[in-house]
């Protein structure tokens, strides 16, 4: 049995590099626009590393099947939040409404 033995901060890591593989500043084989590409890269540059990691790997969350479990007060009222899910289109459906939070506008 052979075995990678890596830290635990690396196990993500190929996940991470296919992930900035997609990204319009490092895309291969679009036809990206020169303009877009340098835009891009421009902000993977200027982000701070909670938005880069943020438009890289996005957050997934159904929004829903809203349950009583995970839930925050604010000023006195209870607010539901949704449950993340994993990027994976298994974890899509037709019948659900989901929200992609990428960090941007």
């Amino acid at each position: 049995q052979s075995m990678l033995m890596a830290p635990n901060s690396l196990k993500l890591f190929p996940l991470y590099i296919l992930a900035l593989l997609k990204q319009k500043a490092f895309r291969t084989g679009l036809s990206t626009r020169l303009d877009d590409r340098v835009y891009a890269m421009c902000q993977m540059k200027s982000q701070p590393l909670v938005h880069l990691m943020k438009m890289i790997h996005p957050n997934l969350y159904r929004i829903d099947k809203l349950i009583d479990e995970s839930t925050i007060h604010v000023n006195d009222r209870v607010v539901p939040q949704p449950p993340l899910q994993k990027l994976s289109a298994e974890k899509l459906t037709r019948e659900g409404a989901f929200l992609m939070d990428c960090g941007s506008v």
